[in-house]
């Protein structure tokens, strides 16, 4: 068994994570720690979790690094904590080396989850959510949101249960396979959710398109600015990509992605102006394209830009999903790849 736990920082989710092994019964139970202690801070919360752990009858193993050496009892039960800090921890480990590949990163790490998979008897692995804010970091940080967002959909796609954790209650996440293409009702669909979720694979889904080749990697690239003009380019021009292509396009083209990037374009725009601009905008997808699948990154939450522009883009991008939400017959928030319906649904 197999189960991921996800999280905002402090939400309670190592308390459930430990519970889910306690709960388990009487098996060996053994915590990897990935948490390196670079100051005192660090070594405070390493010392809180170990005593959070003492009653529980955990050993710990600590493993910042090269997991795949880990030495797990078989059939023993584990709980790695955290794959945000081993991710960080092999991203950067040499950190004069700026041509480390970002994709052999994510190649060890899952090859050494797959190991500790194999032996244990059980398996939690906690995560964290860090993906709820506008792409307003330097490279590098870009570079570890991406990596992390597509290991958590890997992870959550071996995991036998997902659940992500707020205020210290969890929620499971349904893993059911849905396509709403055959038999649904011709009405919108809105996909929104932190960047890396894994939106722009459903939607192409949803709607029936066939993907590029080598489609996991690809939907990934869909979500980075960068990638994306080239990638989203399907045949017949079916998919209107935010970040490349001419507002109309969204107006025609039955999946709409990166939504947030074509409400980028009003937010260097006196505030008035801006707000006209985008209203305008998305009652010509509402008006013309009524049935269309749409992407947008969640870029409201964490701290509140310094430029005014930034600002403007996200309070642009929250009433937008709104005003698309009311319209559209299905919303739901993705995260790692899963769709938590929050409106809609098949009869």
């Amino acid at each position: 068994m197999m189960v991921a736990v996800t999280g905002a920082s402090a939400s309670g989710k190592s308390a459930f994570a430990e519970q889910c092994l306690v709960d388990r019964g009487e098996y060996r139970r053994i915590y990897v720690a990935t948490m390196i202690a670079w100051d005192e801070e660090c070594k405070d919360r390493i010392k809180k979790h170990r005593n959070m752990r003492q009653k529980k009858q955990f050993e710990t193993l600590e493993c910042p690094f090269d997991l795949e050496r880990a030495d797990i009892p078989e059939g023993s039960a584990v709980l790695l904590e955290c794959l945000s800090n081993l991710t960080a921890n092999e991203l950067y480990r040499d950190i004069g080396h700026s041509d480390i590949h970002v994709e052999d990163v994510r190649k060890k790490i899952l090859k050494g989850i797959l190991r500790i998979k194999d032996r244990a008897g059980e398996l939690v692995i906690v995560t964290n959510e860090v993906f709820g804010e506008a792409p307003l970091f330097g490279e590098e940080t870009e570079k570890y949101r991406r990596l992390l967002g597509e290991l958590n959909r890997d992870i959550f796609e071996l995991a036998d249960q997902v659940y992500l954790v707020e205020a210290g209650i969890p929620m499971g996440l349904n893993k059911t396979d849905i396509c709403f293409k055959k038999g649904r009702k011709n009405s919108m669909i809105l996909l929104f959710g932190g960047a890396y979720q894994g939106k722009t694979g459903l939607a192409l889904k949803m709607s029936d398109i066939a993907a590029p080749e080598n489609k996991k990697e690809t939907a990934v690239c869909l979500e980075n600015r960068e990638a994306s003009e080239n990638a989203a380019k399907t045949e017949n021009r079916e998919a209107a990509d935010g970040w490349s292509d001419p507002l109309e396009a969204a107006w025609s083209r039955p999946v709409i992605l990166n939504l947030h990037g074509y409400i980028k374009r009003f937010s260097d725009m006196e505030d008035t102006k801006a707000r006209e601009k985008m209203r305008d905008f998305i009652y010509n997808i509402i008006k013309n394209n009524p049935n269309a699948c749409i992407t947008a990154d969640e870029i409201g939450s964490g701290i509140v830009p310094i430029e005014r522009e930034d600002r403007l883009w996200r309070e642009l991008c929250g009433e937008a999903v709104q005003l698309l939400a009311a319209e559209a017959g299905e919303v739901f928030r993705v995260i790692g790849g899963i769709p938590m319906r929050l409106k809609g649904g098949n009869e």
